[in-house]
């Protein structure tokens, strides 16, 4: 447990050293929860695995980040007719 926190604190301490040089450059880190790219935005894009009582309704619009989102519309299975 110690170690867990330790890393923690660690990881912690790193994206906010980041996340001040990122406010410096006024740029904000890409891929991060509601910020997929600056230069293409998506303010619902949640790179994590898809949790009970997630929308899955977004089509995407190609962004290659699109893929980690876990509000991505699920492709059909194969053989599988699309509604």
């Amino acid at each position: 447990m110690l170690v867990q926190n330790a890393y923690l604190s660690i990881a912690k301490w790193a994206y906010r050293r980041y996340a001040r040089g990122m406010e410096a450059s006024n740029r904000r880190p890409v891929g991060v929860p509601g910020n997929r790219d600056p230069d293409s935005p998506c303010p619902a894009f949640e790179p994590r695995p898809r949790k009970i009582g997630d929308f899955a309704d977004c089509e995407t619009d190609g962004h290659y980040l699109c893929s980690e989102c876990c509000h991505r519309m699920s492709a059909p299975a194969w053989g599988e007719v699309e509604a």
